[in-house]
């Protein structure tokens, strides 16, 4: 079923995907675009696992990596009113950059409830000068009023996170003071950033908001639990967190050998070749160290580090 364009400006586009032809669900999500998404390649964020629950779907997809400017969250939620009218329930739900937006514009959409992964409260180094990670990405002329505040939020907050991971931990003890009683973590321990991968399936993440709407944490936590063991990427971030650890102290040998096994179970991730490129450059072999590097940079041409360490390894 075709998409609807509701509204577009120069930073973001909206989409409605019914989940069937002339008939009205009683649950719409608002499903925001992480960092580097490819619309016309991957389409709305979990739209298979939404529409597989019935739901209505609108995908709020970031044109660039903008964090979701306000000015044009406001006229995307004005287009969005009589579209949004009659749900029974909304959902806000993203991934990071995603993640964000669902939380701050929480209560503009009229949210009930949010499901979001590893989010930021703010990019701007005024508002968060313990995260730079994002920090190239702020513009002071387009992120005015960025941080998240308690007149943004609306409803119960679940927020994925890993809580080894201490940025992205403060970041949802942020939200916690915004919500306090309504902001719950789901614990999404040795996954870095990266926790959508372990509920990327459609199944899986159905489940994850079946839970959401029974407003059951133990529920949502346990659905994330199982499906974090239950992984491949779980398995790798392991290896991956091992393999760090030994080149750490100079066990180059176990090192590279923990990182193949990440590798082996997440083929197709690039951060887990990126390491195993760096091993290789510690053991001065310069073209098994080019060759991983070029081989995450394949699997994510957009990400600029990613280059940066094949530079360093042709350098090397």
């Amino acid at each position: 079923m075709t998409a609807t364009t509701i509204f577009e400006d120069n930073h973001v586009s909206v989409y409605f995907s019914p989940a069937a032809e002339g008939k009205r669900s009683d649950v719409a999500v608002l499903s925001y675009s992480p960092m580097n998404h490819d619309f016309a390649a991957r389409g709305i964020p979990a739209l298979a696992a939404l529409r597989s629950h019935g739901f209505d779907v609108f995908g709020i997809i970031a044109r660039q990596n903008n964090w979701y400017p306000k000015t044009s969250l406001t006229q995307a939620a004005e287009a969005l009113g009589n579209f949004l009218q009659g749900y029974s329930r909304k959902v806000g739900y993203g991934s990071s950059m995603g993640g964000y937006a669902a939380i701050k514009y929480s209560a503009l959409m009229g949210c009930d409830c949010v499901l979001s992964l590893a989010p930021q409260v703010s990019i701007d180094p005024s508002d968060v000068p313990w995260d730079g990670r994002f920090a190239k990405y702020f513009s002071p002329n387009l992120h005015q009023d960025m941080n998240i505040s308690s007149d943004d939020v609306a409803g119960t907050i679940y927020v994925v996170a890993d809580p080894m991971l201490a940025v992205d931990l403060r970041h949802f003890c942020e939200v916690e003071t915004l919500q306090s009683g309504q902001a719950f973590l789901v614990p999404a321990y040795f996954c870095d950033h990266y926790v959508v991968n372990p509920i990327a399936s459609r199944t899986i993440l159905a489940a994850m908001f079946s839970a959401v709407l029974d407003s059951d944490i133990e529920k949502v936590r346990g659905v994330y639990r199982k499906a974090r063991k239950e992984s491949s990427y779980y398995r790798g971030a392991l290896m991956h967190a091992l393999a760090l650890r030994r080149m750490k102290q100079g066990h180059l040998d176990a090192a590279l050998a923990a990182c193949e096994v990440a590798v082996e179970s997440m083929p197709m991730f690039a951060e887990f070749l990126l390491t195993k490129s760096k091993i290789h450059m510690v053991r001065k072999e310069r073209e098994a160290a080019i060759t991983a590097a070029r081989q995450a940079v394949d699997l994510d041409p957009m990400r600029e580090w990613y280059r940066r360490v094949l530079s360093e390894a042709e350098a090397s």
